[in-house]
C-alpha cells in the first residue's frame, strides 16, 4: 500500500530523532559516509560544492564544510527567499548566519553563485526511493532548484531513510548518486 508523503515524511522525521538520540552511533554513522564522499572522485573532481547546514536530525554536514574549506574548494550554501525560490550564496568559516521560520541556518549575506557555477549539491532528504527520488522536508525548495541544474548531484543517505513505498511525481528528479 503506498504511502502518502507526508505521512512518510513524519515517520522519517521520528526515526531521525531516534538514530540522532543515540549521539556516538549517528557520529559513527556519518564519519562513514563522510568518509565515501571524501574519496569519491565525485568530491575529489569539484571545486564548488553545494551543501546545506545540516539540523541535528539530519546527516552533519559540518565536517564535509570544513573539509572542503580545507581542500581549497569554494562551499556555497543556499538561502531562502519568497515565494519558495532559494539561491546559494558562498560560505566562508567567518559567515554571520540567522535563523529561519523553519529552524535553518542561513547566511545572513554573501555573494549569489549561479547554478552554473555548482560541480556538485549535496542534497538533503527525509525519504529516498531505491531509484534515488527523494522525499524532501515539504517545501518544494529543492525541487525547483534541482529542475533548472545541470551539474552532479548526491545525497548522504542513512538505511532506514529508503522506502519504496510511494512512487515519484512525474515531476520529481532522482539524484544521481546515493552514498548509503
Amino acid at each position: 500500500i503506498e504511502m502518502d508523503k507526508k505521512q512518510l515524511r513524519n515517520q522519517m522525521k521520528q526515526k531521525l530523532e531516534e538514530i540522532a538520540l543515540s549521539p556516538a552511533n549517528k557520529q559513527t554513522r556519518e564519519k562513514k559516509l563522510h568518509r565515501k564522499i571524501l574519496e569519491s572522485d565525485l568530491w575529489q573532481d569539484s571545486k564548488t560544492i553545494a551543501l546545506t547546514l545540516s539540523l541535528a536530525i539530519e546527516l552533519d554536514t559540518q565536517p564535509l564544510i570544513q573539509a572542503g574549506w580545507e581542500q581549497g574548494k569554494r562551499i556555497v550554501v543556499p538561502r531562502t527567499l519568497s515565494n519558495y525560490q532559494m539561491e546559494f550564496i558562498d560560505y566562508y568559516p567567518e559567515s554571520e548566519c540567522r535563523l529561519t521560520k523553519f529552524g535553518v541556518k542561513e547566511p545572513i549575506s554573501g555573494q549569489e553563485v549561479s547554478l552554473e557555477a555548482i560541480d556538485l549539491m549535496v542534497v538533503p532528504g527525509l525519504v529516498f526511493h531505491p531509484k534515488g527520488y527523494r522525499i524532501g522536508f515539504g517545501g518544494g525548495y529543492f525541487d525547483r532548484i534541482l529542475s533548472g541544474f545541470y551539474g552532479e548531484t548526491c545525497s548522504l543517505v542513512f538505511s532506514e531513510q529508503f522506502s519504496n513505498e510511494w512512487q515519484p511525481a512525474e515531476y520529481d528528479l532522482p539524484i544521481h548518486h546515493i552514498i548509503c
